[in-house]
């Protein structure tokens, strides 16, 4: 007979309860996910006056815990960048990346983008949003890198920079091609919350356990945070079917917290009510109350601050058109800089249902087939031997 370990639900909680160890072992792995997503936001497990968090209290700390999302100022690095500098060895560059530093990478690279439209030099500009378009990939924007790489390959093609052109062209292979893939994983990660629940309903926790703990890394690797939310309130569940109310409150806290910060108002209340009704402490749920008004507040400044974009961005458009590009790039620097003031949980609040990704997807591989295939033969013909065979290895991944 497998050995048992004696969990106790809560400091009142009478009955013991004696778990597999395999169960144990899940209590522990999704124990940890929570400790973890919630540590990862400063002040989330705070102590008590008293000094301790017992296994009976969910402590919701007070909201000026919360990370600001403020961009780090860039001013001090661009002003001492070489605007005619190859990017490509650019030690600054490649510091902010591998940090995950994106929105400073951008705010530079628009800021130089914006000083060579001013002083029309093409080559410098299509050379700055072929490297927003990078950027842009990495922060999984894809719609905001296909525009940069368009026009970057208007630009290259219009001077003739043949070898630009090809790189774009990869470039742009490489956005649809991850398009692709995040619609994999979004279709992945729903799979397997409906195979989790179905394992719970019939009383097979610990492999329930296992797969939502999966669900919910999946789905914030690729920002769903409103999936994310849903597979917590699975979590829940399955700890009210351990017995274990303390972590069962937990998960639900977590997905009041993301369901407020990506804008589902209506669901964070639903799961709020849900606490209370579960017996919450009323401190503790006023705090997660005040909490979430605040979240649901910085959701709705994010928005305005999105419009804002949005009218800097039709505003560059017309000036843009009318030839003026000096004065449309001021504005399109304009709306850069307000979107830099909102959250990454706004900017993708409005995920689109799961199988609707899936469907818009299915064109991004014959589009990325095509981008690459281009970007084969313009290397080919530029001699360029290793990019080409680079070009193909992206063409095998889409087949």
């Amino acid at each position: 007979m497998d050995a048992v370990r004696v969990i106790r639900v809560d400091t009142m909680e009478s009955k013991p309860y004696r778990h597999s160890p395999r169960v144990l072992q899940v209590i522990t792995v999704c124990g940890l996910l929570l400790t973890g997503a919630l540590v990862a936001r400063q002040g989330w497990f705070e102590e008590e006056q008293t000094g301790t968090v017992g296994p009976a209290t969910v402590v919701i700390p007070a909201p000026e815990t919360l990370p600001s999302d403020a961009p780090v100022d860039t001013g001090p690095i661009a002003q001492t960048l070489d605007l005619n500098a190859d990017l490509g060895n650019a030690r600054w560059l490649q510091q902010l990346l591998e940090g995950g530093h994106f929105r400073q990478a951008r705010a530079i690279l628009m800021e130089q983008a914006a000083s060579a439209a001013a002083t029309k030099d093409h080559r410098v500009l299509g050379d700055r949003l072929l490297w927003l378009g990078r950027v842009a990939i990495e922060e999984q924007d894809l719609d905001s890198a296909e525009v940069f790489l368009l026009e970057s390959l208007e630009l290259a093609e219009a001077r003739q920079d043949y070898p630009a052109v090809a790189h774009i062209n990869l470039e742009l292979g490489r956005t649809h091609l991850r398009s692709r893939e995040l619609a994999r994983h979004a279709g992945e990660a729903y799979d397997l919350l409906l195979v989790a629940r179905n394992e719970l309903q019939r009383g097979r926790y610990a492999e329930s356990g296992e797969k939502l703990a999966q669900v919910i890394e999946d789905n914030l690797s690729i920002r769903r945070y409103g999936a994310a939310a849903s597979a917590y309130e699975s979590l829940s569940d399955l700890y009210r079917a351990l017995h274990d109310r303390y972590l069962a409150e937990l998960a639900l806290v977590e997905a009041a917290r993301l369901y407020a910060l990506s804008g589902s108002n209506q669901r964070a209340g639903l799961v709020l009510r849900e606490l209370k009704r579960n017996g919450i402490d009323e401190g503790q749920a006023y705090r997660l109350e005040q909490e979430l008004k605040v979240s649901m507040a910085r959701f709705r400044n994010d928005v305005a601050q999105m419009e804002r974009a949005r009218d800097y961005q039709r505003l560059y458009r017309h000036y843009a058109a009318s030839g003026n590009h000096e004065r449309a790039w001021e504005l399109r620097l304009m709306a850069s800089q307000s979107l830099a003031k909102t959250s990454k949980r706004t900017l993708y609040h409005r995920q689109p249902d799961v199988l609707a990704v899936l469907y818009d997807s299915n064109s991004a591989m014959d589009q990325a087939r095509s981008y690459f295939d281009r970007a084969s033969n313009q290397f080919d013909s530029q001699g360029l031997t290793e990019m080409a065979i680079q070009s193909r290895a992206f063409t095998a991944m889409v087949y």
